[in-house]
Order: C-alpha cells, then sequence, then structure tokens
C-alpha cells in the first residue's frame, strides 16, 4: 500500500490553497468595473470537492490514505475548472517565476493580439490573484503577495506533473515539511510531523478539518 510523505497537515495545506485558487479563478467578473465587486464562489465548497476528488483517486489507487502523488490531479482539475485562458495564465505565471509580460502571456494564450493578452491580464488582475502594471517597461502580470505560493518550486511542481501520478513531486514538496502554520481562510493549519499512516483497516485523520467541514464518507466506505 502506498505511504504519503508528507504530513496529513501540509497535504490539507494544499488541497485548501487550491480550493481558494479554483474559487477565486472561478470569479464572475462585471463587464464593467464600475458594475460592482467579482462574486466568487466559497471556497469550503470547493475544498469539499477537491478532498472527495483526491479521496477516491487514492481508493482507486488501491491506498487508504491521501498522497502528493493525487496533488497534481487536484491542481490540474483546479486549473481545467476556471475559463481556459485563466487557467493558461496562472499556469504561465507559475512557470515564469510569478511574472509574465504581454509578450510572454500572448504566448501562453496562443493569441496573436498584444490588446487581447492585455485584456486577458486585466481580467486576472480583478479576480484578485495577479497584478497587471500596464505602466510598467514593459507592461507586466505579477502574482500578488497573499498568493506568492503560486510562483514557489511545490505548485510548478503539480502544474509540470499535470495529473500524472510520479513520486518526482515528493523532493519539490520537502521544502512545504518545514512550514510551521499557514492561515487559510481564517483558519490556521498546524504543522504536524506525523505521516499518513494510518494503522491497516483505519482512516487517517480527516482532510476536512482545515476548514471545520463535516465529514463526509466516500460512498465506498458506507457501511
Amino acid at each position: 500500500m502506498a505511504v504519503s510523505g508528507l504530513s496529513l497537515g501540509t497535504l490539507r495545506l494544499w488541497i485548501a490553497r487550491l480550493a481558494r485558487l479554483l474559487a477565486a479563478g472561478r470569479a464572475d467578473i462585471p463587464e464593467e468595473a464600475s458594475h460592482g465587486q467579482p462574486s466568487t464562489e466559497d471556497p469550503k465548497r470547493a475544498f469539499a470537492i477537491l478532498n472527495n476528488l483526491a479521496r477516491g483517486r487514492a481508493i482507486v489507487q488501491g491506498r487508504r490514505q491521501l498522497s502528493e502523488d493525487d496533488l497534481p490531479f487536484v491542481a490540474e482539475i483546479v486549473l481545467s475548472s476556471m475559463p481556459a485562458r485563466r487557467g493558461r495564465l496562472i499556469r504561465a505565471l507559475a512557470l515564469n517565476d510569478g511574472v509574465l509580460t504581454v509578450r510572454e502571456a500572448q504566448e501562453a494564450l496562443g493569441v496573436r493580439s498584444p490588446e487581447t493578452a492585455r485584456n486577458e491580464m486585466k481580467d486576472l488582475d480583478r479576480t484578485g490573484l495577479a497584478e497587471f502594471d500596464k505602466e510598467g517597461e514593459p507592461a507586466q502580470l505579477r502574482v500578488r503577495p497573499s498568493w506568492a505560493w503560486i510562483a514557489s518550486p511545490e505548485f510548478v511542481a503539480l502544474v509540470k506533473n499535470r495529473g500524472v501520478c510520479a513520486r518526482s513531486t515528493s523532493s519539490a514538496f520537502d521544502l512545504a515539511e518545514h512550514e510551521q502554520e499557514e492561515e487559510i481562510e481564517g483558519v490556521v493549519v498546524p504543522h504536524t510531523p506525523q505521516k499518513v499512516t494510518s494503522p491497516r483497516g483505519t482512516d487517517p485523520p480527516d482532510p476536512y478539518a482545515v476548514f471545520d467541514l463535516p465529514y463526509e464518507p466516500n460512498p465506498t466506505e458506507r457501511g
């Protein structure tokens, strides 16, 4: 049976981060800024869905616990579940140290017009994920400080794997094991050195705890 190389706290942290990214990336942006603020989905709902998908994948893989190998799969779902051009820009930001020029955005989006790229960069700016400095030379789209993890080696490893089950994510995630705690949506996720190595026949600690969500067993776990 496969065993996770990350602590449960770190796995929960990354699923929660991805849930926040999904909620922000799917924000409904009014056509005009004067028409109001973007409306976003509840990241707790996104967390519940992503967590269940990760748990389901673990079961299919013959495991009774989550593993870092499940995270690229979840990350790919997140980037594929938002407007396509937003997902492409976020992936490109991750792969370019969190900064994109208009030219680089054009290449990432596969568009010929710089103006089309600029419009998509402005759109991502309005989600709150990145900031578009249109007055700079050159104009740049930069990940906002509160989303700096998008440019981290750990997230880069996730988007490069693109959902392929591979142990190559482990080395990039070694840094995450040193995190002590992080606050996500007002909930502090403490670091726990314990690995996700539950005894045979038992469930690991519940990942829902990061958002204080009620436990909902997978259909295969119901008696």
